[in-house]
């Protein structure tokens, strides 16, 4: 069936359908499922052929979601689907695996992080979006099975950006998730194990494509403020709507705006792509003194068609400017720092609505 003739709340039935079949305990569960991969699971593989061949990634299924973790490449994740449907976008040349060709190609994918000495364009001694997102992880570890009465997938692993006569920061990455869940958490602790102070910058580049991406699908978020970070992306603000998807265009230039995003007494705010016509969303929700500064990328280039969502500790525009406006982030040698992110697939109209809701209430 087309995506486009899918009744807008059809996702959710479905969802429903399946949910209530694994709701019991973990004793019933055992008696009925020979092995925890009937449940869900994690499996280590490398890809075979192609201008990915040789990558190290897990495959994560819950039951609901289906991802892949990138091991060879910061443990980011490659791509996530809800139920078979599609939620982000992957470039034309479609996964890499590391070569120096990467250092300013843009893979996109559910996620690639940023940093940490550079998020932005390339800068000189760093290249685009800096070095975490072709770092392999190391220390890896995997569990998929029972805690309690909950049935828990975790992936646990290490990314080391360090020199000689230079910086040594490490990255401690969790992704977790349980069964039938249609939430993701993911985890990050920086820690300065040199023996000098480090500036840092760190930016979460989520990246939201078709089939979610479409004509019509609204950026929901609780946004007090925007404005364009450069000429080029206020004169495209003209003819675009900030907050929905056009359709798309031959050769439109891409747009980015940073949002002074509202936080409600716990200090948590959020950001969403919402598409009423597949009754789906999909929402990042983060703590605002974690990551206080919110990038929105949008190109409606055909071929291009894509939505970045980017909850940050800084701006886009490069260390030095960063120092400049007084919002660099320092680690103090053995300091370390924590930041987490929450995915989450909403599905039906009365999520939806729930979400357009708590933008109003925040």
């Amino acid at each position: 069936m087309p995506f486009r003739s899918l009744p807008p709340n059809s996702l959710l039935k479905q969802n429903e359908r399946v949910s209530r079949k694994h709701m019991m305990n973990s004793t019933d569960l055992r008696k009925k499922a020979g092995h925890p991969d009937q449940l869900a699971q994690i499996q280590t593989m490398r890809v075979e052929g192609g201008a990915a061949d040789g990558q190290s990634v897990c495959l994560v299924e819950n039951g609901a979601l289906s991802f892949f973790v990138s091991v060879s490449r910061g443990m980011d994740i490659n791509s996530l689907r809800f139920r078979g449907v599609n939620l982000c976008h992957i470039t034309k040349p479609g996964w890499l695996a590391n070569n120096t060709e990467l250092e300013n190609f843009i893979p996109c994918g559910m996620f690639f992080t940023c940093g940490l000495k550079n998020v932005g364009p390339q800068t000189p001694g760093e290249p685009a979006h800096g070095r975490q997102r072709f770092l392999p992880a190391a220390n890896l570890s995997r569990f998929a099975g029972f805690e309690g009465d909950v049935f828990k997938l975790r992936l646990c692993g290490e990314v080391r950006e360090a020199g000689l006569f230079s910086k040594n920061l490490l990255r401690r990455r969790t992704i977790e998730t349980e069964l039938e869940s249609r939430r993701i958490v993911i985890r990050d602790t920086i820690v300065n194990q040199g023996f000098s102070d480090e500036a840092f910058m760190l930016l979460y580049h989520f990246n939201l494509g078709f089939p979610l991406l479409d004509e019509g699908t609204e950026l929901v978020a609780p946004s007090r403020a925007q404005r364009p970070r450069d000429a080029a992306s206020a004169a495209a603000k003209g003819d675009s709507d900030l907050f929905r998807m056009d359709a798309p265009r031959d050769c439109y230039p891409e747009q980015v705006f940073y949002h002074d995003l509202a936080a409600d007494r716990e200090g948590n705010t959020f950001c969403a792509l919402k598409n009423d016509r597949l009754g789906l969303a999909l929402k990042l929700s983060f703590k605002k003194n974690e990551l206080p500064f919110f990038t929105q990328w949008k190109s409606i280039a055909s071929g291009d068609y894509v939505m970045g969502l980017e909850p940050g500790n800084c701006h886009v525009e490069g260390m030095e400017r960063e120092r400049e406006m007084g919002s660099l982030a320092v680690l103090k040698a053995g300091e370390s720092r924590d930041f987490t992110v929450t995915l989450d697939v909403l599905s039906g109209g009365e999520e939806l609505a729930a979400l357009c809701a708590e933008r109003e209430n925040v």
